[in-house]
């Protein structure tokens, strides 16, 4: 009985071990993965001629690409994705009963976009008034 008490534990330590490289592997890809995804950002950015925070070496100033022209993940990383991150961040310190709702309600309270247009002469609602 002894033995197979042995062999039990040293199996079980074993599967652990694995486990545990599983894990570290596993963050190890997807580590790489947003790696990539980064350089892919950045050098789609870059193609786009926008800034992503890391100094470009350009000749002259390259005129704004049209923000509806960028590729999919760049035009989610400019206009959705900050606004988007802050309040599920803030639906997490909340959590209310109806999350949808509360996020939704966020994003239109705290988009950057609507404060711009509500300033004085900033868009079209506030010359109709």
């Amino acid at each position: 009985m002894d033995g197979q008490m042995q062999a039990n534990a040293a199996r079980s330590m074993a599967q652990q071990h694995h486990q545990h490289h599983q894990h570290q592997h596993t963050q190890l890809q997807a580590q790489q993965l947003q790696q990539m995804m980064n350089r892919q950002n950045m050098a789609a950015a870059h193609a786009a001629g926008i800034s992503m925070g890391v100094p470009t070496p350009q000749a002259q100033p390259q005129p704004k690409m049209n923000i509806q022209n960028l590729p999919i993940r760049a035009y989610l990383d400019q206009t959705v994705v900050p606004i988007l991150l802050d309040g599920m961040s803030e639906l997490v310190k909340e959590r209310p009963a109806n999350p949808i709702e509360w996020l939704a309600h966020y994003l239109l309270q705290n988009d950057p976009q609507a404060s711009a247009r509500n300033a004085p002469g900033g868009g079209p609602m506030q010359q109709q008034r």
